[in-house]
C-alpha cells in the first residue's frame, strides 16, 4: 500500500473506528463459540484432558468429512484464548471454558445458551419485528433451555409454592 492511500484511509476516521471494532466483536465471538462448545459437548469432553481434533469429533457425534472445518473452529477458540493447543490437542484455555464444562455450572452455561439463542434476534430483530406487526411467542422460545437457565430460581419458586399452598 503507497503511503498516500495509508494517510487518506486513516484521515477519513474509518480505519481506527474499524479496529476499535475489535473491542467490540472479539467478546462477541467468545460468548457464542463458549455457547457453542458447551451446547455441543465439546467443553464437557475436554474436561478430561486433551483430545486430537478427530477424536473430539467423533465424540461429539461429527462426520469424518467435517473434521477440517471443525478444525478451523477450534482453531477459533484457541484465538479467542478459550482453548489451548499442543501436541496432545485442544484443551480447555480459559476460566469461562473451565466453568461451563463443569455440570455444576450448567445453569450458567444454559443461560449463555439462551442469550445467544433468544435474547440476541430480539434485540436485532425488534425493530423488523414491530415494522412487520409480529410479536414474540412462546413458539419463539426453547422451554427445556430456559428451564435450565433458571434452575437458580428453583429455591425461591418453591419457597412461594410452599407458602401459597400453606393458605389453601
Amino acid at each position: 500500500m503507497r503511503p498516500r492511500v495509508f494517510i487518506d484511509m486513516l484521515r477519513s476516521g474509518q480505519l481506527p473506528v474499524l479496529m476499535a471494532l475489535n473491542g467490540l466483536i472479539k467478546p462477541l465471538y467468545r460468548a457464542w463459540f463458549l455457547s457453542a462448545a458447551a451446547s455441543h459437548g465439546v467443553l464437557r469432553r475436554l474436561a478430561t484432558g486433551p483430545l486430537p481434533a478427530s477424536r473430539l469429533a467423533e465424540a461429539i457425534g461429527l462426520p469424518p468429512a467435517a473434521a477440517p472445518t471443525f478444525e478451523a473452529w477450534l482453531d477459533l477458540g484457541v484465538y479467542l484464548g478459550d482453548l489451548k493447543r499442543d501436541g496432545q490437542g485442544y484443551s480447555l484455555g480459559s476460566w469461562w471454558s473451565r466453568k461451563l464444562a463443569d455440570p455444576v455450572h450448567d445453569t450458567a452455561a444454559a443461560a449463555l445458551e439462551e442469550v445467544i439463542r433468544f435474547h440476541q434476534p430480539a434485540i436485532y430483530g425488534a425493530p423488523a419485528m414491530l415494522a412487520a406487526g409480529r410479536r414474540f411467542s412462546l413458539a419463539d422460545q426453547d422451554g427445556a433451555l430456559i428451564a435450565r437457565a433458571t434452575r437458580v430460581l428453583e429455591p425461591f419458586v418453591r419457597e412461594a409454592i410452599e407458602e401459597a399452598l400453606r393458605r389453601a
